[in-house]
C-alpha cells in the first residue's frame, strides 16, 4: 500500500508536475492494448495456466480469494462450449452471486450463457436440454433424481464441475451426483474449483475427505505469492493511496467497552467444561467463524448446556454485531440498535449489565445529543427585570427544564470521501485539459466507491446528495418522526400516565397488561434518563408542527387556486384530501428531500452520472461493468482489493487510482490484517500436507470395482480391501419420495450399499417392501406437524394402505439425541406439550411404530435389519399407493411438480380434489384457476363448503395498510 499521512490525502495534482507525472503521460501502446482488450477477450497468464492445469489432469484447484474463480469458470466452459453431441457438463454447487457475475464473463467472451435447470423446468424439457449436450447448471436434486431414473445417463455425461469445493461433504448432495456420476461414466473428468483455503483446512483432514468424495487425486494451489501470479499482478499494479482514519474520542471509548465485554464473555465461557479454551480469544470472536467453532462443538451438548453458557454464545454474537456496526453506520443508527437492543433483549442479556455497557451505553448517546442547562439570570431569584412595584415576574420554572443539544457527529470516513470526491473531481478537469487532442479521453472513467453492504451504501450515496452534515440532520429527523409515531401508537391503546415511559433499562413499565410488550412502549427503550427522553419528545412534538406548517405554506397555492376555481375548501389545511402524496412533491429535478422520502427513493434520480456506490454484497463483476477510473475502498476487504489487481492487469497501461480507507488503531483493521494472516497460513498448511499426502489410485473410481459402496459390519468382510467392505454387493431397494431429495438420507442410502429408486409417492417418505412404509420427521418438522396436526393425515393414509406403518424421528450426527432438555420438561403433560401430542399419537394408531435414529448412517443399517425377510418394493406398486383408480401416476414428466405443490397447500384443496382441479379443460395454471367463479370452484372440487374456501381465499382483499411506504 502506498504512504500517506494518517486523515490526510497524498497530493497526486500539483502544478509543477511535469512530463514524469504519470497522470500526464499516455502512451499509444497502452492505448491500443486496451482497445483490443476491450472486448473482454484478454486472458491473464496465471488464469490460463490454471485452467490448461485442470484440462490437462482433473483435481481440485484451490485459489486465493478474488483473483477470479467465475472468470476461470468462464474459461473452462469457454471449452466446452461448442463440442456438440460430446455430452452433457454438469455446473454444481455455484450460488446466485456468482451466476450473476458469470453472465457477465460469458457475454465479454462472446459465448452464449448455459441453461439452468431447476424444479421449474418440466421432465422434457430437461431431457432435450441433456441430449443437446454442452455445459448447464444443475441444481443437485434435479440431477440425481434424473440420474436414477436415467433420464440422464451417466454415459451420457461429459463430466462434471462443481464450484465452491470446500463445501462438499461426504453426505452433500454435491458429492450423491459425483458418486453417481463416476459409478456409471469411469472415464468422465470431474474438476473443482474453490477460493476458500480457510475452510479446506479447518477441521481434522478437510482436505483429504473433500478430495476423496469429489473422487480426486491432485490438488492444485494457487495462492496470491504464487510467482506466476505475483509477476502477472505487480507488473500492472495501480495507484494505492493508503488513507489512515484516526477515531474520534467517543468512537475510541465505545470501541474499547465492547472488547472489555467481550473479554467477559469470553472468560464466563471458559469455565464450561464443554468448550475448547484454545480457540477462544477476541480476534477469532471478530469473525462469524466463530459462531460455527463456538456451535459445532456444544451441540452435541446443547440439550444440558446451561442456560447462562448459551446466552453467553449468543452475547458474544450481539458483540460482534456491535463492533461492526460501530465503525459501518451513523452515530443515529447505532443509537436506535441499542435500544432495540434493550428492548428486546434486556431483561435476558447478560452483557448490559456489566460496567463497561453503561461506557457503550452514555457515549453512543453523547454522539447525537447532549442536554444543557439553559442560562441563569443575574440577579436574585425573583428579581428580574423591571423588579419593584409594577416589574415583571419572573420566568416560570418550566423555562429552567434542560435543552435538547444536537451533537450528531458523522461518521469518520465522511468527510475524508467528501475530500476524495472533490480532489478527483480536479483531477479530472485538470487532465481533460491536457488531453483536448487525443481521441480517446483516456482516464476519464468513472469513480467506484464500495462500502460492505446495501446499508452502508445507501449511506454513502446520501452522504454525496446532502453533505455529512445534511444526512446526519435527515436520519436525526427520522428517528424523531419514529419516536413520534411511537408515541402516538402508545397512547392510542392505553391511557398515558404520569410516568409513563419512565421504566428502568430492563423495567416493565406501568402501562397496563396485554400482548407482547405489554405497557413498554418504544419510548422505554430510549437511552438516557426521564428528563432526556421528555427533552427527546419536545424536539420530536416541535419537528412535527414544523412539519405541518411547511406543508401548509407548499400547498397554500394549490388550495387558493382551488378556492379561486369554486372550490369549498379555502385553505390546504381544511382539505379533506389532505396534501398531495410525497412523490408527486418530488417531480422536479432537485436534491432537496421532501416530507417522507427516503434516501432510497432519491438514489436513482439524483446521484452522479460518473460516481457509482456498490456493496461488497453485491458486486458481481462490478468492475468489468463500470470500468472505472477510480475507487474508493470504504471498508477494506482482502478479496476486493484482489479483484482490482486482476481487473488493473486485465487493461494494462490504463491508469487506475484506489483509495483505501482504514480506521486506525480499530478492530476494522484487525479484522482486515487477521484476515490476510489466516489466508497465508492456510495456503502454508496446504502446502505442507500437499507434500507429504498419499493418495490411493483408486480414489478416483477410474478402476474398475465391483463393489465400491457397501453396508460395513457385516458378514463377509474382508478387513484387507479398505477398511472391511463386502466382497459380495447387497441388493436392497428402497423407493424414496423425489421430494426427500432435499435431504442427505438417499445420499447415505446409496452409500451404504441400497438402489435408491425416485419416485412421487402419495403415502410416506420411504418404501421398504411392498408392507412397510416410512414416514421421516427431522424434531423441527415433527414440532410442527404434531402442532398443525398434519402428521395425524400422514399416520391416517399409512394404516390404511401398508400393514407397518413406521414413524422415524431422526436425529442430526453432531447434535443431541434429546427433544427437550431434561430440566425444561413440565411436570404435567398436556396437549400443548411435544411428548404429549406424540403420546396421543400412538395412543391413536397402536399399528404405527416409533424408531429413533441418532444419525444417518444409523438410518441406513435400520432400515437394511427392517428389509431382511421382506420382499422388495417396486415403483409401480408404491406410486399407485393412495391414488385414485383412474389417475395416472406415472406420467411426470409433463406437468409442473412445484406449481401442484403450491396447489395442494391452497385453502379448500385436498389429496382427495387436488386431481380434478388437474383434469378440468378450463385451468391451465394457477391463474386460470383464480379466474373462475365460485359455482365452477365448486362444480371442480365437488364440495359446496371447499370451493366457497378456495373463492374466498383468492378473492380476498389485499391488506393495503400493511404495505410499506
Amino acid at each position: 500500500m502506498g504512504g500517506g499521512a494518517a486523515g490526510e490525502l497524498v497530493d497526486l495534482t500539483g502544478e509543477d508536475s511535469g512530463e514524469d507525472d504519470p497522470l500526464n503521460y499516455v502512451p499509444e501502446a497502452a492505448l491500443a492494448h486496451v482497445r483490443a482488450a476491450g472486448g473482454g477477450g484478454a486472458v491473464l497468464q496465471f488464469q490460463q495456466d490454471i485452467v490448461d492445469e485442470l484440462l490437462e489432469r482433473d483435481g481440485l484447484t484451490c485459489i486465493a480469494e478474488g483473483l477470479g474463480l467465475v472468470e476461470i469458470l468462464a474459461l473452462l466452459l469457454k471449452e466446452h462450449t461448442y463440442r456438440v453431441g460430446a455430452g452433457a457438463v454438469l455446473i454444481l454447487g455455484l450460488n446466485e452471486f456468482n451466476r450473476t457475475a458469470l453472465k457477465v464473463h460469458c457475454k465479454m467472451h462472446g459465448m452464449p450463457y448455459p441453461p439452468v435447470i431447476t424444479a421449474e423446468v418440466t421432465g422434457n424439457r430437461r431431457e432435450e436440454i441433456y441430449r443437446n449436450g454442452g455445459p448447464m447448471f444443475v441444481t443437485t436434486r434435479i440431477a440425481a433424481v434424473d440420474i436414477l431414473r436415467e433420464a440422464l445417463p451417466p454415459s451420457n455425461i461429459q463430466g462434471v464441475i462443481v464450484a465452491n469445493g470446500h463445501r462438499v461433504t461426504d453426505m452433500s448432495q454435491e458429492a450423491f451426483v459425483v458418486r453417481l456420476f463416476r459409478s456409471g461414466n469411469r472415464r468422465g473428468f470431474l474438476r473443482a474449483l474453490t477460493d476458500r483455503p480457510g475452510d479446506l483446512t479447518r477441521g481434522f483432514s478437510k482436505v483429504d475427505q473433500v478430495m476423496k468424495c469429489l473422487m480426486t487425486r491432485q490438488l492444485n494451489l494457487w495462492p496470491r505469492f504464487q510467482l506466476v501470479v505475483r509477476a502477472c499482478l505487480d507488473a500492472h499494479a495501480p495507484e494505492v493511496v493508503e488513507l489512515r482514519q484516526p477515531l474520534s474520542n467517543r468512537v475510541k471509548k465505545i470501541q474499547e467497552a465492547i472488547v472489555q465485554v467481550m473479554e467477559e464473555c469470553m472468560t464466563e465461557l471458559k469455565k464450561s467444561k464443554h468448550v475448547d479454551t484454545s480457540e477462544l480469544t477476541v480476534e477469532a470472536g471478530l469473525f462469524k467463524s466463530f459462531d460455527r467453532i463456538i456451535q459445532r462443538q456444544l451441540d452435541p451438548v446443547w440439550n444440558v448446556v446451561s442456560r447462562r453458557v448459551k446466552q453467553v454464545v449468543w452475547d458474544l454474537r450481539t458483540l460482534r454485531n456491535l463492533a461492526n456496526f460501530l465503525l459501518r453506520y451513523d452515530a443515529v443508527t447505532f443509537l436506535r440498535y441499542l435500544e432495540t437492543l434493550r428492548l428486546t433483549e434486556g431483561s435476558m442479556s447478560m452483557w448490559m449489565f456489566t460496567q463497561h455497557a453503561h461506557t457503550i451505553f452514555e457515549q453512543s448517546r453523547r454522539r447525537v445529543y447532549a442536554l444543557r442547562k439553559p442560562p441563569a439570570s443575574g440577579g436574585p431569584e425573583g428579581l428580574g427585570e423591571g423588579s419593584g412595584v409594577g416589574g415583571k415576574r419572573a420566568a416560570p420554572p418550566e423555562s429552567t427544564a434542560p435543552a435538547l443539544h444536537m451533537v450528531l457527529e458523522p461518521m469518520p470516513k465522511w468527510r475524508l470521501i467528501e475530500e476524495i470526491v472533490k480532489e478527483i473531481d480536479d483531477d479530472k478537469e485538470k487532465l481533460l485539459r491536457k488531453m483536448e487532442n487525443l481521441a480517446e479521453r483516456y482516464g476519464q472513467g468513472p469513480t467506484l466507491i464500495v462500502a460492505k453492504d446495501e446499508a452502508a451504501a445507501s449511506q454513502l450515496t446520501g452522504m454525496l446528495l446532502r453533505g455529512s452534515d445534511g444526512l446526519m440532520r435527515l436520519i436525526w429527523e427520522k428517528y424523531l418522526r419514529q419516536r413520534k409515531a411511537a408515541g402516538d401508537a402508545a397512547k392510542g391503546k392505553e391511557k398515558p400516565t404520569a410516568d409513563a415511559g419512565a421504566g428502568g433499562p430492563g423495567g416493565a413499565g406501568r402501562g397496563g397488561r396485554g400482548g407482547r410488550g405489554g405497557g413498554r412502549n418504544m419510548n422505554v427503550a430510549v437511552i438516557g434518563t426521564p428528563a432526556e427522553r421528555e427533552a427527546i419528545a419536545v424536539e420530536a412534538d416541535r419537528l412535527h408542527k414544523e412539519t405541518l406548517r411547511k406543508a401548509r405554506a407548499q400547498n397554500a397555492p394549490a388550495a387558493q387556486a382551488r378556492a379561486r376555481a369554486g372550490h369549498k375548501q379555502a385553505t390546504g389545511d381544511l382539505d379533506p384530501a389532505g396534501p398531495p402524496p410525497a412523490k408527486q412533491q418530488r417531480k422536479g429535478k432537485g436534491k432537496t428531500a421532501t416530507v417522507g422520502s427516503t434516501i432510497e427513493e432519491e438514489r436513482e434520480e439524483t446521484t452522479p452520472a460518473d460516481i457509482y456506490v456498490h456493496a461488497l454484497t453485491d458486486r458481481a463483476a462490478v468492475l468489468a461493468t463500470v470500468r472505472p477510473s477510480f475507487i474508493i475502498v470504504h471498508d477494506p476487504d482482502a478479496a476486493f482489493i484482489r479483484e482490482i489487481e486482476v481487473h488493473a492487469a486485465h487493461r494494462p497501461g490504463a491508469r487506475m487510482r484506489v483509495y483505501f480507507m482504514v480506521h486506525d488503531t480499530s478492530v476494522e483493521e484487525q479484522r482486515y490484517l487477521s484476515q490476510i494472516n489466516y489466508e497465508s497460513d492456510s495456503f502454508a498448511n496446504l502446502i505442507r500436507g500437499k507434500a507429504h499426502a498419499a493418495m490411493p489410485f483408486e480414489q478416483e473410481g477410474r478402476v474398475y470395482n465391483e463393489t465400491p459402496l457397501a453396508i460395513a459390519g457385516t458378514s463377509g468382510a474382508n478387513t484387507r480391501i479398505r477398511g472391511g467392505q463386502l466382497s459380495n454387493p447387497t441388493k436392497l431397494h428402497v423407493v424414496v419420495d423425489t421430494r426427500e431429495f432435499m435431504s442427505s438420507l438417499p445420499s447415505v442410502l446409496h452409500q451404504s450399499g441400497f438402489k435408491v429408486m425416485p419416485c412421487t409417492l402419495e403415502v410416506g417418505d420411504y418404501v421398504l417392501s411392498p408392507s412397510m412404509c416410512v414416514e421421516r420427521k427431522s424434531l423441527p418438522d415433527l414440532i410442527e406437524s404434531l402442532r398443525n396436526s398434519r402428521l395425524v393425515t400422514q399416520m391416517q393414509n399409512m394404516c390404511r394402505h401398508y400393514k407397518i406403518p413406521i414413524l422415524l424421528i431422526e436425529f442430526e450426527r453432531d447434535k443431541a439425541f434429546g427433544i427437550q432438555n431434561p430440566a425444561d420438561v413440565p411436570r404435567d403433560l398436556n396437549y400443548n406439550t411435544t411428548q404429549g401430542r406424540l403420546a396421543l399419537l400412538i395412543w391413536r394408531f397402536p399399528k404405527m411404530r416409533v424408531m429413533w435414529s441418532r444419525s444417518l448412517h444409523m438410518t441406513a443399517r435400520m432400515f437394511a435389519d427392517w428389509k431382511y425377510a421382506e420382499e422388495e418394493p417396486t415403483v409401480e406398486v408404491a406410486a399407485k399407493v393412495g391414488v385414485p383408480q383412474g389417475a395416472d401416476a406415472g406420467e411426470r414428466n409433463s406437468v409442473n411438480q412445484p406449481a401442484i405443490d403450491m396447489l395442494r397447500r391452497l385453502p379448500g384443496v385436498t389429496d382427495s380434489n387436488y386431481r380434478r382441479v388437474l383434469a378440468a379443460p378450463d385451468v391451465v395454471c394457477l391463474a386460470d384457476l383464480a379466474e373462475l367463479t365460485m359455482e365452477r370452484m365448486q362444480e371442480i372440487l365437488g364440495d359446496p363448503r371447499q370451493g366457497r374456501t378456495l373463492y374466498e381465499f383468492l378473492h380476498a382483499q389485499y391488506p393495503v395498510h400493511m404495505m410499506g411506504r
